[in-house]
């Protein structure tokens, strides 16, 4: 049960932050992401359990983060969230094409 209540704290503090880096608050941002209106605050005041898959999956899409970034201990920075909507934008061909270009450039900067 520690584990749980771990996992609802990391939860709590990465929707939080998401929430601050976007200017909207938690009724907000549950109706943009198709949830009750109250879902997210009832969550964080600990009203609720922990949220569904299904939950944290709109929350995500929502955010247009990963959903592993709702459960990881650091929030992601700003600007992977900001890498990451704009590799979903690609063609399979141009996020190819970028992954190339990305590993060269990398090993050009370690060596």
């Amino acid at each position: 049960m520690g584990d749980e209540r771990d996992i609802n704290q990391v939860v709590k503090q990465n929707i939080l932050h998401l929430l601050e880096q976007n200017g909207t608050n938690p009724s907000r941002a549950a109706k943009d992401a198709g949830l009750s209106h109250t879902a997210i605050r009832d969550f964080l005041m600990g009203k609720s359990a922990s949220p569904r898959v299904d939950t944290l999956a709109s929350l995500a899409e929502c955010f247009n983060v990963p959903i592993d970034s709702l459960l990881s201990e650091e929030p992601m920075p700003e600007l992977e969230g900001e890498l990451l909507q704009v590799f979903r934008q690609l063609t399979g061909d141009q996020r190819l094409m970028l992954l190339s270009a990305a590993r060269s450039w990398l090993r050009t900067v370690k060596s």
